[in-house]
């Protein structure tokens, strides 16, 4: 199975969730992509921090969503209701493949701005969500 994971940057929450999908569910492929990513960025240096204290860091940098990313994706999981319903609305052929990482509805805060305290809330947010999806 082919997992997308997508954010905003590709710098944050889609590749922290995707270090915690690579170790939680190995069995599976996983991306990760940005709506507005800079192409090449790195992590952020807060995400590299837990990536790397949790034992889930890998090399990463960001990059762009593309139509063929969501080809190649069997599900693709997004971190808020305002993406999901963007995504919708420009690729509508792909409506059945997306859907919300949270299976309670929560938007998955973006702590891109923040600090220690937020990343690690987002990062926990993550982990929660994707046990809750995938184990």
């Amino acid at each position: 199975m082919n997992i997308l994971l997508i954010c905003t940057g590709n710098t944050c929450r889609s590749p922290m969730a995707e270090g915690i999908l690579r170790k939680a569910r190995p069995d599976v492929f996983v991306r990760s992509r940005g709506l507005s990513a800079k192409e090449g960025a790195p992590l952020s240096a807060e995400a590299e921090r837990i990536l790397r204290d949790e034992g889930l860091l890998f090399s990463h940098e960001a990059h762009q969503l593309r139509q063929e990313d969501l080809a190649w994706a069997d599900k693709i999981f997004v971190m808020t209701a305002a993406q999901l319903a963007l995504l919708r609305s420009i690729f509508p052929v792909e409506e059945k493949k997306f859907a919300l990482i949270s299976l309670e509805g929560k938007d998955i805060f973006d702590p891109f701005s923040g600090g220690e305290v937020e990343y690690r809330l987002a990062f926990d947010a993550l982990r929660t969500a994707i046990y809750e999806r995938f184990l």
